[in-house]
Order: C-alpha cells, then sequence, then structure tokens
C-alpha cells in the first residue's frame, strides 16, 4: 500500500535533506582544515556548527572508507594542534572507526610522540583493541615506530596483550623484521619463547620472512 506523502511530510524530508547536506559539507571543510593543518580554523568551523546546525556535534565520522572522526584524521596526520584544539572542543577521546580504531592506534602508526602523550594525557585507552584485537603498542611495533613503542612501555602498555590470532607487539615486530623493536621489548621483559595461536614464536615470525639478523639475535636469546 502506498503511504500518501503530504505538505507536512515534504516539508520534514526536504529540511532532513538540507540539514544533512550541510552536516556533509562542514564535515568536508573539518578535513581540509585538518589536512591543511588549521588548528584555528577547526574552532570557527565548530563555531559555524553550532550555529546553523542544532544536532552539530564534533565527533560525527567524516564521510570516508575508514568513517573517521576529525580527531582521527589528525593523530592520523600527526597534527599536534589540530589534536588539541579537537579536544579543546569536545572530541571524543576513544571514539571508535569503522574498524574499531581509535585516534591512539593513528597516533602510534605514525610515530607521533607528542600526541601520544596528548591523547594519554587526556586518559586515552593505552590497551584499547581494533577489530583485529591490536592495541596502539603493537600497531607500532608492526610498523617499526621505536620511539612510540619506547613510549608505551614508559606508559606501563601491557607488553603481554594479544590479538585475536594471539600475536603480542614482539610476534609483529619479529614477523617485520624490526630488530631494534625486538631488542627493546625483550629488554624490558617480553617473552621472546611466547606462542601465538599458531604455536609461533617470535623467531618462527621473524624465520618466515627471512629477517636474517633478528633470527640471528633471537636465537641467541632461545
Amino acid at each position: 500500500m502506498t503511504k500518501e506523502i503530504n505538505d507536512s511530510n515534504i516539508n520534514r524530508l526536504l529540511s532532513e535533506a538540507k540539514q544533512n547536506k550541510e552536516i556533509f559539507e562542514l564535515n568536508k571543510k573539518f578535513y581540509l582544515a585538518i589536512e591543511n593543518n588549521l588548528p584555528e580554523e577547526l574552532a570557527r568551523l565548530n563555531d559555524l556548527g553550532c550555529t546553523i546546525l542544532s544536532i552539530y556535534d564534533i565527533n560525527l565520522r567524516l564521510y570516508n572508507k575508514e568513517e573517521q572522526t576529525p580527531l582521527h584524521v589528525a593523530a592520523k596526520l600527526g597534527h599536534y594542534e589540530c589534536c588539541r584544539i579537537l579536544i579543546e572542543l569536545g572530541a571524543k577521546i576513544d571514539a571508535r572507526n569503522r574498524l574499531k580504531q581509535t585516534p591512539l592506534h593513528w597516533a602510534a602508526n605514525g610515530n607521533s610522540v607528542e600526541i601520544i602523550k596528548l591523547l594519554h594525557k587526556n586518559n586515552a585507552d593505552i590497551e584499547a583493541k581494533d577489530a583485529d584485537g591490536d592495541t596502539p603498542m603493537s600497531w607500532a611495533a608492526n610498523v617499526g615506530q621505536y620511539d612510540a613503542v619506547k613510549l608505551f612501555i614508559a606508559l606501563n602498555a601491557d607488553l603481554t596483550a594479544k590479538n585475536d590470532i594471539g600475536n603480542t607487539a614482539l610476534h609483529w615486530a619479529a614477523y617485520q623484521g624490526y630488530t631494534d623493536i625486538v631488542k627493546l621489548l625483550i629488554e624490558k621483559g617480553t617473552n621472546p619463547e611466547d606462542e601465538n595461536n599458531l604455536g609461533d614464536t617470535p623467531l618462527i615470525c621473524a624465520t618466515q620472512n627471512a629477517h636474517v639478523e633478528t633470527v640471528l639475535f633471537l636465537v641467541g636469546k632461545n
């Protein structure tokens, strides 16, 4: 049965469409301001959003495939001042994108030590796990971000945290051949003989990818 659309419904639909368009356009401007590292523009856009949109929220996800919030994007790009302004404006520290990643995951990925400190100061969860069960420190280890890993250790991140397949930060560092991070994690107490769900130790992970230097180091530890 076809539902009758009266003038009132038409006006409501047009109003919602107009508001959604304004949100879409505002989010695009937010992204451009973050991309170009213009923190003062973020404050102006936030004021504008609160003025023209009664439901505007600084934590609205941007229209991209990862469904990032503005803080995700700023952390990903390493723009400290943009992160600071967004937090002041009320951005959620542990907001999740489509893959359950937080801004801290992206700060770790980019080795943005000062942003990691900023997020931690504002009570970011350093043990937050993404859709695969990886923590920010595991992200840093997986992409070779030594300074970020060192900072997470100083912040008392869990060295034994495992993802869905049982990998720790040490497994990832060994798998990718980041011997300096492997050494650091073991020096700080990570067990080099720990096995993941497949029974693989960090040594096996390093061997699988032919990381000779890492293999030689781990052989000495085993």
